[in-house]
């Protein structure tokens, strides 16, 4: 969204780039963060699966 707004609304200049330059570093870091996450859950649920004791309880989904 900050880089549709840095593209209509400021007028051609180094602050419509750094502009643009901000909202592509903070799409870059959110991607970053997010798979972080995934890979953290993912990690979880195979630890969770490894150590869980499949003859006292079901599985749990």
């Amino acid at each position: 969204m900050l880089v549709t707004a840095a593209e209509f609304t400021l007028l051609p200049s180094l602050g419509q780039e750094l502009m643009a330059l901000a909202g592509l570093i903070l799409i870059g870091l959110g991607s970053i963060l997010a798979f972080v996450a995934y890979l953290c859950l993912s990690i979880l649920r195979v630890m969770r699966f490894l150590d869980s004791d499949d003859e006292q309880s079901p599985p749990r989904y």
